[in-house]
């Protein structure tokens, strides 16, 4: 088969073996589509080395493709099913072995394309959001880096939850094309003179405004902050923060160190967390995907819920869907196909 090979810290496309199942509980999956992940360039620069089992030279967190083989004791999934899901790794390859604890049926409809871009986008934001914060209904939700995969799973979550969004763009001219994204029939969008900043009514009650970092204060005080930026904004973070408030850090692109004011934290009775998936148990993920499966998938199947790619690249072009996502300035997925 081939992939995309991790070699003298740079991504190639490349022929390698292909994976065998080893175990009862694995599937073998022709993969269709492979997204790419912030942790995709960390494992290719070195600094993110994948779990004790998983190839370091093949990176790749989410896939989508066709089931080609299943073990003994897989009872789920059968040769010829449309599956995506969350791995570990080896993702960006024709060809991926997973023991599928974090595996889903694609629903009708979806292309592999937009498959592909649900998994760790989803995964990532419901388990920071819903299970570690606990966000509850109505509550005042900022989302930072709020243009990439997981910030955009973080909006639709909490929209769900009938919350006052905030999503915070580095970029003056990501504000209307991302806010555009969450736009439905029966949704308004209003938008600022300026161009500073829009926002969207959505018919459950949910607002969504998009905005500049430095408009973030404006919008506060905040129950959840979702930080996919974090460094030195953390102390602004925790200003803008309600009492017994909650920042969920799960990006580091400002920095992976802060100092922060404990006094202020102490006073405000504030929770600040960190969160990474990479590492969890099979068990972990296999409940994560229950969740997500009883309680977002049904939304993915009928559109209330989507996926942005904005570029997809064939896996024989891979240098240069890395190159894409080290420019930023995206709104959603860059894909990896396969032919």
């Amino acid at each position: 088969m081939h992939a995309a090979v991790i070699k003298d810290k740079s991504i190639s496309y490349l022929s390698t073996e292909d994976p065998v199942i080893t175990s009862e509980n694995e599937i073998l999956v022709a993969v269709r589509a492979a997204a790419l992940n912030a942790a995709d360039l960390l494992q290719v620069s070195g600094n993110y080395p994948p779990p004790p089992g998983i190839r370091e030279d093949i990176p790749g967190l989410e896939y989508a493709g066709i089931v080609l083989e299943v073990g003994k004791a897989v009872t789920k999934f059968k040769p010829g099913d449309r599956v995506m899901g969350l791995v570990p790794g080896e993702a960006q390859a024709e060809k991926l072995k997973t023991a599928g604890e974090a595996t889903f049926l694609i629903p009708d409809g979806l292309s592999f394309e937009e498959a592909t871009g649900f998994s760790e986008s989803f995964f990532t934001a419901y388990d920071a959001l819903i299970i570690r914060a606990n966000l509850k209904e109505y509550r005042n939700v900022l989302v930072t880096g709020a243009a990439g995969g997981i910030g955009m799973a973080a909006v639709w979550l909490s929209v769900l939850k009938k919350c006052k969004v905030t999503a915070s763009v580095r970029h003056r001219d990501l504000i209307e094309p991302l806010a555009r994204h969450f736009l439905r029939p029966g949704d308004t969008l209003l938008s600022d003179a300026t161009g500073s900043s829009c926002t969207i009514e959505f018919p459950n009650g949910a607002t969504l405004t998009v905005c500049l970092p430095q408009d973030e204060p404006l919008y506060g005080d905040y129950d959840v902050i979702l930080d996919l930026i974090s460094g030195e904004r953390i102390p602004t973070n925790l200003s803008m923060l309600t009492q017994n408030g909650t920042i969920a850090v799960i990006g580091l692109l400002g920095g992976a160190t802060s100092e922060i004011d404990l006094r202020l934290l102490l006073a405000k009775r504030a929770t600040i967390f960190g969160s990474t998936l990479r590492s969890r148990s099979a068990k972990e993920k296999a409940e994560l995907r229950l969740r997500i499966e009883q309680e977002v998938l049904p939304h993915l199947a009928n559109g209330d819920v989507q996926v942005a790619i904005h570029a997809s690249f064939p896996l024989v072009e891979v240098d240069k869907a890395y190159k894409k996502f080290k420019e930023g300035k995206k709104i959603g997925k860059i894909i990896l196909t396969m032919t």
